[in-house]
C-alpha cells in the first residue's frame, strides 16, 4: 500500500513526536461498536444526524471489505447561530466547539443500547488515540 505524501509526513512526524496529530478532536466524536456486519456507514450517519450534522462517519473495515463492526463519527462545530453574532470571534469558536461536544454527549445518551439492523449497538464518547491505535487505524 502506498501512502499519500501528506499522510506519510503526518505518520513520520507523529512517530517522532510520540503523539498522534489532531488528537484534540476526540471530544466531538463518538465511537460505536457491536454493529451488525450488514450495518452501513449511511445507516449510522442517518441515526446520528438526528442529533446534529456530522463531519464524518465511517465503519472500520478489514482489507477484504468486511466490517470490523466498529466505527467512529465526529459532529460538526456549528457556528454562526443568531445569538453568536454578538460574541467575539474566539467566543464564537468555543461556543461552536461546545455545541459539537454537547451533540456527542446527546448521541451517547440517545443511542447507547439502541437496536440497529438486529444488533444492540453501543455508542460511547471517543477517547484520545495513542500511537499504537493511530498507526494501526489512522486518523479515525
Amino acid at each position: 500500500m502506498r501512502l499519500a505524501p501528506a499522510r506519510l509526513l503526518a505518520l513520520t512526524l507523529a512517530s517522532l513526536a510520540g503523539t498522534p496529530p489532531c488528537n484534540h478532536e476526540f471530544e466531538k466524536a463518538v465511537f460505536f461498536r457491536r454493529l451488525s456486519p450488514n450495518t452501513t456507514d449511511a445507516t449510522i450517519r442517518s441515526l446520528l444526524e438526528q442529533i446534529a450534522d456530522l463531519d464524518y462517519c465511517y465503519i472500520a473495515r478489514y482489507p477484504d471489505g468486511t466490517s470490523m463492526r466498529i466505527g467512529r463519527a465526529k459532529f460538526k462545530a456549528r457556528a454562526c447561530e443568531e445569538e453568536d453574532k454578538v460574541l467575539e470571534k474566539n467566543e464564537q469558536i468555543l461556543t461552536a466547539r461546545q455545541r459539537a461536544i454537547d451533540s456527542a454527549v446527546a448521541a451517547c445518551e440517545a443511542f447507547d443500547y439502541w437496536e440497529v439492523d438486529g444488533e444492540e449497538i453501543r455508542v460511547g464518547g471517543a477517547r484520545a488515540v495513542d500511537m499504537k491505535e493511530y498507526l494501526r487505524y489512522g486518523d479515525y
